[in-house]
């Protein structure tokens, strides 16, 4: 299955008429007046607008995003998202321990941790709670559960009363993504197995 990321680009500087004029100013001060345009006068490298933009970035910027396949990425920043996810998961305490087990130096995790994203933490996983009744019979949850398994669900809670009268009513909250499977999908599985009855979505959410 491949990973996707989504990386920013350096900033994109947005400056007003006002700050043009500024910077402008700023130049003809420290070089002399010159009819040429800023962009002309400062230009290095080939680059005509760079002078522009490391006068003005600091003042105004937005960043652009870009999702990008795993293979495509420099093994640095792959590996801060792997380092990243072992933090938010709780599996290590600190970026010294996350770092050394997925072999990378602090210094490169800095650099690239505010700009790099796995792809599924952008969008947030779609939580349902399900309502069923389920026949008191040896195997039917077990088949529910792992119908729920092959469409990708991550199962969160489940909640079983005790059977009355041969049924049983189930609770199940569970995550879904999006490019997975929809709620209506879900549903048409789950009412093909035989001893599910009274099926419904009794919440939704959105998981950030």
């Amino acid at each position: 299955m491949e990973s996707w990321f989504v990386i920013t680009n350096a900033p994109i500087a947005k400056a007003s008429k006002k700050v043009g004029e500024k910077v402008q100013k700023e130049k003809r001060d420290r070089y002399g007046v010159d009819d040429r345009p800023v962009s002309e006068q400062f230009s290095k490298g080939g680059d005509e607008t760079q002078p522009f933009i490391d006068e003005t970035k600091k003042t105004s910027q937005r960043w652009r995003y870009y999702l990008v396949r795993e293979d495509l990425l420099p093994e640095a920043m792959i590996k801060t998202a792997q380092a990243k996810h072992l933090l938010a998961r709780g599996a290590v305490t600190s970026v010294l321990h996350a770092t050394r087990m997925v072999g990378l130096s602090r210094s490169a995790f800095y650099k690239y941790k505010d700009g790099v994203f796995w792809y599924d933490a952008m969008h947030g996983e779609r939580i349902y709670v399900l309502s069923m009744n389920l026949d008191h019979q040896r195997g039917v949850l077990s088949h529910v559960l792992g119908v729920l398994a092959e469409m990708g669900a991550n199962i969160l809670t489940i909640h079983q009363t005790i059977p009355l009268q041969e049924v049983a009513n189930v609770t199940i909250s569970l995550e879904l993504s999006s490019d997975v499977a929809d709620e209506e999908m879900l549903l048409a599985q789950l009412r093909t197995i035989h001893g599910v009855s009274r099926l419904e979505i009794i919440g939704r959410g959105m998981e950030q």
